[in-house]
Order: structure tokens, then C-alpha cells, then sequence
């Protein structure tokens, strides 16, 4: 996604957007990562080599990390010393296991991708807290009548991946009825990709807040939502090193 400013070194500079800079910048210095650019957030000297930062992201770019390929197109991880490179994936688990296999510094991914990946023993941890409230959901068209958990018994539900956030709280709001995936028909979409749900092909769609959103600009119409939260409110995602 590209944004078009004239000279964006000479505008005002949004918070929000320096932020995922600095974010960015203290993750390498405590993952112990050399550089140019001091924990102060100095500006490095024109001939210092940039170190690399790779976020690997649950997601391919979407609205919700404008904050970072914005800062990515503004240059101003190029000023602090950094070589950013944004991996994207189709799940929490597509992210958390580039970081395992070394392909990324840190990754932006669900809690549970976190959780599943320590349980196997793996060497890590959350340093941020991105979304302090569980945003998923499971969204029907109003005419299928899914107003509870129990309802989706039979259905068949969306989901990004098996490996993302969708999926995972997908299984919080069966259990909460006493259900399990066994008893729905779990398919496989994309990520954000609500075609299915509006073409009638799937019942009922797990997703998030802001995939809600989109799904309504493209003509979802009246919908039901069960939120996830409801039953279990955990924080969505995370910073991961």
C-alpha cells in the first residue's frame, strides 16, 4: 500500500507512527542486536550501516498496521539505523514460526500462536501488548439466525487459517456451548477474505473487528456477531521475541 505525500520528512510526524519506530528499535536492542542507532532513538550519521529488523506479521498489510508500512514509506526506520522488512503470513502460527526458524526478529502475532508454541517449549515471550481486548468474532447474515454459540452446530464457519487467531477463538466460542470443532464444518478462506460468507458458501465467518468492518463495506448487510470476548477476553495479539 503506498501513500502519496510530497515531501513526508517535512510533515508533522503523527505519534502513533513514531512509536512503531521506537517500538521496533528497543525490540533488537533487547533481543541483544547491534546497531548504529542508540536506545535514545538518535539519529544515525549518514554512512552507518543499517541493521536488519524482520517483523514477521500474521497477515499480509492490511489497515491495522498502517503505523508501520507508513513509517516503512516515510524512510524513518532508515533514519533510526534500521532495515525493516515486514514478513507476512496467513496466521499467528505463520508468524510465530518464522521467528522460531530464524527468518524474523520479532513477530506480530495472536496470544495463542504464543501460547501453542511455548507449550512445545519454545524460547519466547511478549514484550508489547497490541490489542488488550479480544477483538474476534463470528459473524453470520442475519437471515441464518445464528444468534449463540449453540447455533452453530452444524454449520459451516469460516476461518483465515487453522494457524490464526480466527481459528483459535473460533474453538473458545464452541466451547462455551459445549461444543467442539467436530461439530461444525471448519473452512479454510484467507485472510480477510469474507467472499465465501457473502456468496453464501460458508454459514457464519470467524474474524476480528476490523474484518467486520470490511465485510459490511462490501455489502454484508445485517449481520449477527458473537464476540469472542463474551466468553473468554484475552488480549488478541502481541509483540513476540
Amino acid at each position: 500500500m503506498k501513500t502519496t505525500v510530497s515531501d513526508p520528512r517535512r510533515r508533522t510526524r503523527p505519534a502513533v507512527l513514531l512509536a512503531v519506530v521506537g517500538l521496533v528499535a528497543l525490540l533488537l536492542v533487547g533481543c541483544g542486536a547491534g546497531g548504529s542507532a542508540g536506545p535514545g532513538g538518535e539519529e544515525r550519521s549518514g554512512d552507518a550501516e543499517l541493521r536488519p529488523a524482520r517483523m514477521a506479521v500474521w497477515s499480509p498489510p492490511l489497515a491495522e498496521q498502517t503505523n508501520v508500512y507508513a513509517a516503512q514509506e516515510f524512510g524513518w526506520f532508515e533514519e533510526k539505523g534500521l532495515d525493516f522488512e515486514f514478513i507476512p503470513g496467513e496466521g499467528g502460527g505463520d508468524a510465530v514460526q518464522q521467528l522460531i526458524s530464524g527468518n524474523a526478529d520479532f513477530a506480530f502475532a495472536n496470544i495463542e500462536a504464543l501460547l501453542l508454541a511455548v507449550d512445545k517449549g519454545a524460547k519466547l515471550k511478549a514484550v508489547y501488548n497490541i490489542y488488550p481486548q479480544n477483538v474476534f468474532n463470528v459473524v453470520s447474515p442475519k437471515e441464518e439466525g445464528i444468534t449463540d454459540p449453540e447455533d452453530l452446530r452444524g454449520k459451516k464457519v469460516g476461518v483465515y487459517s487453522r494457524t490464526s487467531g480466527t481459528y483459535h477463538n473460533l474453538l473458545y466460542v464452541l466451547n462455551s456451548a459445549g461444543l467442539s470443532e467436530k461439530d461444525v464444518e471448519v473452512v479454510p478462506v484467507g485472510v480477510a477474505n469474507f467472499g465465501p460468507l457473502l456468496s453464501g458458501q460458508v454459514d457464519a465467518m470467524a474474524a476480528t473487528d476490523t474484518g467486520l468492518y470490511l465485510a459490511q463495506q462490501k455489502g454484508l448487510g445485517e449481520a449477527n456477531v458473537i464476540w469472542a470476548r463474551d466468553f473468554f477476553n484475552s488480549p488478541s495479539d502481541v509483540m513476540i521475541v
